[in-house]
């Protein structure tokens, strides 16, 4: 086929440098894509992050368009529906690639921290125990983490369950209840998706249940639209249990100003933000798309030419007990530092500025995962 032209957002690490051998590339900026879908006529190749959102507006001005590159891990932001109608009418497929797992390290990391900081006591607790909440690939990396600093863990995947014939026993829900932390690991999926919809799932209900138990931290690095919103703002307003540790948001990246200040810990999207999974995201979809378009092999390293721009903040090797490395991975991953200045500058931002703070705060927390020497993946 001929050179094809791939439209590359500016804000992808390592995004232009991958795609570069592959056709010719066209850098863009989110924000101007989305005021002026024109930009699209010529591309062949869209690789976009998750702040864009793919539906009909701007596959009606991408009429060339056979791939869709998005190195995240979810596609909630694709408007799978408006891609079938546009295959249909087109007659060709619309592929689309995306890199779960990539950057569940830096995840489990946060999640790790998160405890840390919001329970600064979880280390000397008797019998302490976390609960995930969807067994894929970040809450098998945090169950990870967890078993080598011997702290106790439960998984709850009911859907996983069913897909494994019952290879995977999952916990209940009343077992999560039970639970000093839920971290929550979901795709997000409505009922014509999947049996079991995870958008808006934990409402006051769920909410109630688990501060009903021993539940004193709810995480949530999947997405915003899990959480209902209305429940948990009446929720924190009435100043009941669980704390909540927030991540991602609906509406991002403006969302609403008391999902950012009433949480105990709120960063900008930015648990996956880890150097190493973000170029393993771009190395995965941008491979994907040269053996999809049948392109020559061509090579892109797992590290940039020189090595990455900074050092691995720490290695842990054996089994540690959690008292042993708090500190260190405190200033690893630095959550209170990153919750300060997220508030700061998005609480005081005018309204037109608050996307800006978002995407700030969140390159703000780029860094270097955590070296976790021989670390035993659970099944």
């Amino acid at each position: 086929m001929d050179r094809p032209v791939i439209l590359v957002d500016k804000d992808i690490p390592w995004g232009i440098e991958a795609f570069d051998a592959l056709g010719k590339v066209v850098p863009y900026v989110a924000t101007d894509l989305a005021m002026d879908p024109s930009i699209l006529a010529d591309a062949t190749v869209l690789a976009c992050r998750s702040t864009t959102r793919l539906d009909c507006a701007l596959l009606s001005a991408a009429p060339r368009l056979r791939v869709v590159a998005t190195p995240v891990i979810g596609r909630d932001h694709i408007v799978c529906e408006d891609v079938r109608t546009a295959q249909r009418a087109r007659g060709h497929a619309i592929e689309v690639f995306s890199a779960p797992g990539s950057t569940a390290a830096g995840v489990a990391d946060w999640v790790v921290s998160s405890i840390l900081t919001a329970l600064p006591a979880a280390a000397s607790l008797p019998r302490f125990k976390v609960g995930i909440w969807g067994f894929g690939n970040c809450g098998k990396a945090l169950a990870a983490r967890l078993s080598r600093l011997r702290v106790r863990w439960i998984a709850f995947d009911p859907p996983l369950q069913v897909a494994t014939s019952g290879a995977f026993l999952s916990a209940s829900q009343s077992d999560l209840a039970d639970c000093d932390v839920v971290t929550v690991h979901v795709p997000l999926t409505g009922p014509q998706e999947s049996n079991w919809p995870t958008r808006l799932m934990i409402g006051e209900a769920t909410l109630s249940a688990l501060s009903a138990g021993k539940v004193r931290l709810l995480c949530n690095t999947s997405r915003g639209a899990v959480l209902e919103h209305s429940a948990v703002i009446a929720h924190m307003a009435g100043g009941r249990g669980p704390m909540l540790a927030l991540d991602v948001f609906e509406g991002e990246p403006v969302p609403d100003v008391g999902m950012i200040s009433g949480p105990r810990i709120a960063t900008a999207h930015l648990a996956g933000s880890v150097l190493e999974g973000r170029r393993r995201a771009v190395a995965k979809v941008r491979d994907d798309v040269r053996r999809y378009l049948r392109l020559p092999l061509s090579r892109f390293p797992m590290e940039p030419a020189g090595g990455f721009d900074r050092p691995v903040p720490l290695s842990i090797s054996g089994r540690q007990q959690l008292r042993d490395v708090e500190e260190d991975i405190l200033l690893a991953v630095p959550i209170d530092e990153w919750t300060r200045s997220f508030r700061n500058a998005y609480l005081s931002a005018a309204i037109s500025s608050r996307a800006a703070a978002f995407e700030a705060s969140r390159r703000g927390g780029t860094r270097r995962e955590i070296r976790w020497n021989r670390l035993r993946q659970p099944h």
